[in-house]
């Protein structure tokens, strides 16, 4: 069975995110390593906050580049339609609906008319994921047997 479309898009989507999470990764260790040793030069603002700053951009970094690993292991998973991608990507897009629903809730108690609109977007989304993944056909798309690689020259 071939992939549908909705999960190569949702692989794509995927494969995106983790490429912006490590330019991500890498502006936040250049630019506060950067912004640290600037404020380093200067006597009266430099010191050890400075060094912690370009640490902190380091640890920043280091985290999204964790993060893009997960999503880039992740988009494989759904391009090559491993059920353990399907699973994952449902129990994160849950976790996003929740996320999505809670500040839905903090967006309307402070009035703010954008993050409502955000949230509202996110949720919907999340939920759009929910209920694709859960389509009988495409369910049966994960759950078909592949020829391995291996053993397709045989």
């Amino acid at each position: 069975m071939e992939r549908p479309t909705g999960v190569t898009i949702i692989a794509v989507l995927q494969f995106i995110g983790a490429a912006v999470l490590v330019l991500v990764g890498i502006a936040s260790a250049l630019g506060m390593s950067v912004l640290g040793t600037m404020l380093g030069m200067k006597h009266a603002v430099g010191g050890p906050g400075a060094a912690m700053l370009a640490s902190a951009g380091v640890l920043v970094a280091i985290i999204m580049f964790v993060f893009a690993s997960l999503s880039g292991l992740l988009g494989y998973g759904m391009w090559n339609l491993r059920d353990w991608a399907r699973i994952v990507t449902m129990v994160l897009a849950g976790l996003g609906a929740i996320g999505a629903a809670l500040g839905f809730f903090f967006a309307l108690a402070h009035m703010n008319v954008f993050g409502l609109a955000l949230t509202v977007i996110r949720l919907g989304i999340n939920v759009a994921i929910l209920w694709y993944l859960n389509l009988p056909e495409v369910s049966r798309a994960f759950s078909q047997p592949r020829l391995d690689s291996s053993r397709a020259a045989v």
